[in-house]
């Protein structure tokens, strides 16, 4: 998932939840599994079909988002009385670059839930979230980030992005599924399972762009799709064109993606049974409020507009 955050006067950030999730990765007793972290378009070590059986790693290839989808670890991390995290006894340690410069004192593993775990030396305890001082180490510049996990051993990657705002940013919301596209079951199957990008709102690109350069606000994507078709949703968001008069393209703006952070069948049952994805999508903006807040914004919201097919 996407991470949104701001400065504050004094110098510090606040940001939404780390939530970076690997993609079907089996946890298991015999290994463990290690990320390497890079950000803005870094060279990675090359991919193999198998990781060094060194590395204990049993890894094959299929569609995940780059390289290997399945994985087998030993990250069974205890859980102790304060509900942090202790890592596992002999984790290799994330590695991360931001800019095109290495970071180093920073250290993270995948852990429960095959999620990356930023680990704190002083505490010994490690959680979702880097701290403050960690993030202060990524020098995030204002606007897009791109971030890339990277498996080393196994080539098995995930890329999320890290958007720096100005606290007097106005932010609009856009909804996906029946307010870009024109419905969301049939818009969701032919994003998601078919790659087709046009079946889109007519106008919607040119709308949003002038939202953008006329009144300057900024956007943020919201969805109840599950984290395991966030790729697809990115692919969508980036693949909606309208050929100018010119002869040229226009697409949507750019801004942070924020997905249900739930399976397939979890997210279609509280789509269609329980009708839950509003309250969802609701704690969603609230952490984006609640950075601002925190940040020194007096307003009662940054978001100034939204649009979606449901109330």
């Amino acid at each position: 998932m996407d991470v949104a955050c701001v400065q504050d006067v004094h110098g510090v950030y606040h940001y939404t939840e780390f939530y970076v999730k690997f993609k079907n990765m089996i946890v298991d007793q015999s290994a463990l599994a290690f990320v390497g972290l890079g950000v803005d378009g870094l060279i990675f070590p090359s991919t193999s079909n198998a990781a060094p059986s060194s590395s204990g790693i049993d890894s094959r290839q299929s569609d995940s988002e780059s390289g290997p989808d399945v994985l087998r670890m030993s990250m069974l991390a205890e859980k102790d009385a304060h509900n942090s995290f202790i890592p596992p006894t002999e984790p290799l340690w994330v590695t991360f670059y931001v800019n095109g410069k290495e970071i180093e004192n920073i250290k993270a593993y995948i852990g429960l839930g095959q999620l990356l775990y930023f680990y704190n030396p002083e505490t010994q305890q490690s959680a979702l979230s880097p701290s403050q001082t960690d993030f202060s180490h990524f020098r995030v510049h204002m606007g897009r980030n791109k971030v890339h996990c990277i498996h080393t051993p196994s080539g098995s990657s995930i890329r999320f992005d890290i958007y720096l705002y100005n606290l007097r940013d106005n932010l609009v919301v856009m909804d996906i599924d029946g307010t870009i596209t024109r419905s969301d079951l049939t818009g969701y199957i032919q994003t998601v399972y078919l790659g087709l990008y046009s079946y889109i709102h007519d106008g919607i690109v040119d709308f949003l762009h002038t939202l953008q350069t006329k009144h300057h606000l900024k956007f943020i994507y919201l969805t109840s799709r599950p984290m395991g078709h966030r790729k697809e949703t990115i692919n969508f968001l980036k693949g909606v064109q309208r050929v100018t008069g010119r002869g040229g393209e226009r697409g949507l703006p750019p801004g942070p993606l924020f997905t249900a952070k739930t399976r397939l069948m979890v997210a279609l049952y509280k789509e269609v049974v329980t009708r839950e994805t509003a309250s969802i999508k609701a704690s969603m903006l609230q952490q984006v409020v609640d950075i601002f807040r925190r940040g020194g914004d007096i307003r009662p919201s940054p978001i100034v507009a939204g649009w979606g097919n449901k109330v």
